[in-house]
């Protein structure tokens, strides 16, 4: 039995399968927590820019002029922190730290899984997930009753006032209290 499952979030300079990757956040996660105020444990790296367009990334103005709106000056803050790495040892560390794996969630898989499987062919090497692992937040984002959504955002609101959106890292962790949440209090609903 697999105990533990992986939320995927990335940033990057387009929408496209040829976005190049800003950074990788990851955290892993048992689907049984419910509301659990501990830390999760954590993976993030910030890449550099410049390594993403060697392979075919695509800038797009859009999402830099996105980038550039001043409600996203803490998340630019958080990508210019330190020196961003190689996408390679980007990719690579997240292997490493991931080990086995297990069911990765992303939101939704169809961009941030999309792209990072292609960041790791232009690489030559696998990625750690196959389609058969994959699960979608969005989805049971979406499928939540509205009251569940709103108490969620208030109780993770209070716990967690510091995580800041469009932080690959931060966004990953919002992503898992949200559906560990909901999932939790949808059971409680049919039970």
């Amino acid at each position: 039995m697999i105990k533990y499952h992986y939320m995927i979030d990335i940033e990057t300079m387009g929408v496209a399968v040829t976005a190049p990757i800003l950074s990788i956040g990851a955290v892993k996660f048992d689907p049984d927590m419910f509301w659990d105020a501990t830390p999760l444990e954590g993976f993030s790296v910030n890449v550099d820019l410049e390594t993403c367009t060697y392979g075919g990334g695509i800038i797009e103005p859009g999402t830099l002029k996105w980038w550039l709106m001043p409600e996203r000056a803490a998340a630019r803050e958080e990508l210019l922190k330190g020196h961003g790495v190689d996408l390679r040892d980007a990719l690579d560390g997240l292997k490493e730290w991931m080990g086995d794996g297990g069911p990765i969630w992303a939101n939704s898989p169809s961009f941030d899984l999309a792209i990072l499987a292609r960041a790791f062919r232009v690489m030559n090497t696998q990625a750690p997930w196959t389609h058969r692992t994959e699960r979608d937040y969005r989805t049971v984002f979406c499928m939540a009753p509205t009251k569940y959504i709103e108490m969620a955002k208030e109780a993770i609101g209070i716990s967690f006032p510091n995580l800041t959106p469009h932080s690959a890292r931060d966004d990953a962790e919002w992503q898992v209290r949200m559906l560990v949440y909901l999932t939790g209090m949808m059971a409680v609903d049919i039970k």
